[in-house]
């Protein structure tokens, strides 16, 4: 059972989201695990590089250990967070380079998370 830091069940569901990312995008993405609960599904479009059902906080972390390795920068930004009860909806931009290509990449997804005891619990991302 994962032991959740008190201060982060204190976040507010939106909160919870920004401080994922943060951890993500200063490359601590161990740190990130802190806001993933251990029954997380994070659902991906079938249009995306992957489109698939990651289950649980060792899958999206893989996930995004492979982003990183295939980029020399990326980063993740939630934007237009708006909050529901334990939902929360808003748009992600993530700016990246191709490690290889150099090639610049920018894009902006839909996505809803679910939040429970300052943890994610559930996110899709959206299709556009």
């Amino acid at each position: 059972m994962q032991v959740l830091d008190p201060p982060a069940a204190r976040l507010a569901p939106a909160d919870v989201v920004r401080a994922t990312y943060a951890a993500y995008n200063s490359g601590e993405l161990e740190e990130s695990r802190r806001y993933l609960a251990p029954d997380l599904e994070w659902i991906l479009p079938p249009s995306g590089l992957h489109g698939d059902v990651l289950r649980g906080p060792d899958a999206v972390l893989h996930e995004l250990k492979s982003e990183r390795e295939a980029f020399s920068r990326i980063q993740r930004e939630p934007l237009e967070l708006e909050e529901r009860g334990d939902r929360v909806f808003g748009v992600v931009a993530a700016s990246m380079r191709g490690r290889l290509s150099g090639i610049e990449l920018e894009q902006r997804a839909p996505h809803v998370f679910t939040i429970r005891e300052g943890q994610i619990v559930r996110a899709e991302t959206l299709a556009i």
